[in-house]
């Protein structure tokens, strides 16, 4: 080690650095036992497996740390954020809509608002499903690496894709309708009976079907997000037609706050 002024840290000279540089190159033969074991951790059908104790074999073998680095393949989870930006867009907009009639006690304008936003949002599901039926491959193609592997195995999730908005718009648009009308409650207890679902899908699923049951158990999960508040939804158009009842329809206002045409 050495110092290049009185005020600075110690550095490793040229010859230290050698010394680590040889140390790092140096070579040698593997025992009969090294290489069976290293066959044996290499001939795993699960590909995280052979990761795993391809780490822990050159780090036994070389006495020093070792790190594995997989090529990155999140594009089917970036489309999920893609899926929730567009449907939630529509969500936001019944939200507005519906919540306003239903404060201001307004049956046929909350209905309206719901069934206009609904087929504005399934339509968009469509298409989103078709996009992706047509166009998955090419664009998987644009967002993963150039591995092979990579794309073929990114490749096998398309049909989790298209599926995926025409099963989650229905969750996505009551959650919209239940916060305009500021009923947390049903919301809560929806989310709880979804997660249950969830988690009982995911107990066969997963160790049948791997990463294709994850996705299977969520699609359980988006599903019975629709299916739980749509449930409660009568009992929504219930209490407004009791209120409406109980008291004079007011005007609902519109998004800038004007009267809603």
């Amino acid at each position: 080690l050495h110092a290049p002024h009185i005020s600075a840290g110690r550095l490793p000279t040229n010859l230290g650095l050698r010394l680590f540089v040889d140390g790092l190159m140096q070579v040698g033969e593997l025992t009969d036992e090294e290489r069976r074991a290293l066959d044996a951790g290499a001939a795993q059908e699960d590909g995280g497996t052979v990761l795993e104790q391809a780490a822990a074999r050159l780090s036994g073998l070389t006495q020093s740390a070792s790190l594995v680095v997989a090529p990155k393949t999140d594009a089917p989870l970036s489309h999920v954020e893609f899926v929730a930006a567009g449907l939630d867009g529509f969500a936001h907009a019944v939200s507005v809509l519906a919540g306003g009639a239903y404060g201001a006690r307004h049956l046929r304008a909350f209905r309206q608002a719901v069934v206009a936003a609904t087929l504005w949002a399934a339509g968009l599901a469509l298409c989103i499903g078709a996009f992706y039926l047509i166009l998955g491959k090419p664009l998987l193609w644009l967002f993963t690496t150039e591995v092979p592997e990579v794309r073929e195995a990114a490749a096998l999730y398309l049909p989790w894709l298209v599926v995926s908005p025409l099963v989650s718009v229905w969750g996505y648009m009551l959650d919209g309708v239940f916060i305009g009308a500021t009923r947390s409650a049903e919301m809560r207890n929806a989310m709880v009976l979804s997660l249950a679902c969830f988690l009982v899908a995911c107990w066969p699923l997963i160790p049948l079907w791997q990463n294709h049951g994850l996705w299977a158990a969520f699609m359980v999960f988006m599903a019975a997000r629709g299916v739980t508040l749509g449930l409660y939804y009568p009992g929504l158009e219930r209490s407004l037609a009791r209120a409406v009842s109980a008291g004079p329809e007011r005007t609902p206002a519109g998004p800038g706050g004007g009267p809603a045409g």
